[in-house]
C-alpha cells in the first residue's frame, strides 16, 4: 500500500503542475505565519476513523489561499467542497476534492480589518466566525482604519511568482491583501 500511497501530492512537487499548497517545504528556512496557518487547517478539520469534516472557515481560508483541491485518503464532509475523482487499490482509497470557491486574484480588498497580536487573537476570531473573505487580520501596533469603506476598481494587468502589477481608481486610502507571504526582498511601488 505504500506505494499507492505515494500518490498523494508532496509539498513543492504542485510546483510543477502550479498547483497550489498550504504545505511548503522551505529547506530549513521557518515561516512561521505559514506554518501556523498550515497547523491551523489541519487541526480545524475534524477526523474520526471514516470520514473528515471541514467547516465554512476553514473552506475560506483554504480559498482565500487558492487551494482549489483537497487529496484524501477518507471521504470529505463539506458543504463547499465536492468529490472529484475517487482512486481505489486493494481496498484503500484517494479520494480528490474540489472546493466550489476559490480566489480568482492574488490580492482581495477586505471590508473588514482586525488587529491581532497573537495566535490566540487569531483562533477567538475563528471560534467568533470572522474569517471570511470580506476579512483581514493584521500584526501592527497602530491600525489607522478598520474598515474600507471608499469604492476602489482595481485591475489585475500582471500576476506570476515574481511580480504583481494592478491599476487601480481610488477615492481615498485603501487596504490591500496580497494572497503570498512577506519577504524582506519585495518591493512596493506606486504611481511609479
Amino acid at each position: 500500500n505504500y506505494i499507492f500511497y505515494k500518490n498523494f501530492l508532496y509539498p513543492n512537487s504542485g510546483i510543477l503542475f502550479d498547483v497550489n499548497s498550504t504545505s511548503i517545504n522551505t529547506g530549513g528556512f521557518r515561516l512561521w505565519r505559514r506554518d501556523y496557518l498550515n497547523n491551523f487547517v489541519l487541526s480545524a478539520i475534524k477526523v474520526d476513523e471514516k470520514e473528515l469534516t471541514i467547516d465554512t472557515p476553514v473552506t475560506n481560508l483554504l480559498s482565500r489561499y487558492n487551494i482549489g483541491h483537497i487529496i484524501s485518503a477518507y471521504p470529505v464532509l463539506s458543504d463547499e467542497i465536492s468529490l472529484t475523482k475517487k482512486v481505489y487499490f486493494d481496498k484503500h482509497n484517494i479520494y480528490l476534492y474540489s472546493l466550489d470557491k476559490i480566489s480568482a486574484t492574488p490580492f482581495f480588498v477586505p471590508e473588514k480589518l482586525y488587529k491581532i497580536s497573537s495566535t490566540d487573537d487569531f483562533d477567538q476570531a475563528y471560534n467568533d466566525k470572522k474569517i471570511s473573505e470580506k476579512s483581514a487580520f493584521l500584526e501592527v501596533k497602530n491600525l489607522k482604519f478598520k474598515t474600507n469603506t471608499n469604492k476602489s476598481k482595481i485591475n489585475l494587468i500582471k500576476n506570476s511568482n515574481y511580480e504583481i502589477v494592478l491599476i487601480g481608481k481610488f477615492d481615498g486610502m485603501v487596504f490591500i491583501v496580497f494572497d503570498k507571504n512577506y519577504y524582506p526582498e519585495w518591493q512596493v511601488y506606486v504611481d511609479g
